[in-house]
């Protein structure tokens, strides 16, 4: 190996020490939501969009932050052999003061609409690696899930 690779390993691996080891490196460095978890006391929503998430219903608006996702109950599915881990949507809501819906629209990048039938105790939020949340459910395909959720409207 010569000497320019040793530095070019070296540097390399310095970055990827520095990366895991930053402060506030998303869900990755912080702790999951157990089931006995305190129940997430929701924000205000601003209109600085400082909530990752809002939950749009006929009372109002609710902002969650990602500390306020990860306070609520944690359920995990298993998609593909994979764990998605997350808070259910029921509990958002539930979260948020919705007591009764007819449908939800769950929108990031892409968006997906659900009669209150199909928001079952299966259909989540995930955390990702990169601070946000997906949508991710046992009863829909892989392929419909948006991505980066920023917003579910409840009718």
């Amino acid at each position: 190996m010569t000497s320019l690779h040793r530095w070019l390993s070296v540097g390399l691996l310095m970055i990827l020490l520095i990366g895991c080891t930053a402060p506030n490196a998303g869900p990755a460095s912080q702790s999951s939501a157990t089931p006995n978890a305190v129940p997430a006391t929701p924000s205000a929503a601003t209109p600085n969009g400082d909530a990752l998430l809002q939950v749009i219903a006929p009372a109002g608006t609710t902002g969650f932050s990602l500390s306020d996702l990860q306070k609520l109950p944690a359920t995990t599915i298993t998609i593909d052999g994979k764990p998605q881990d997350g808070p259910a949507v029921l509990d958002v809501l539930k979260a948020a003061n919705v007591t009764d819906f007819k449908e939800v629209t769950i929108s990031g990048s892409g968006s997906i609409t659900l009669p209150k039938d199909q928001v079952t105790r299966e259909v989540i939020l995930d955390f990702t690696n990169r601070g946000t949340v997906k949508f991710a459910a046992t009863n829909v395909p892989k392929d419909s899930w948006p991505k980066d959720i920023v917003k579910i409207e409840v009718k």
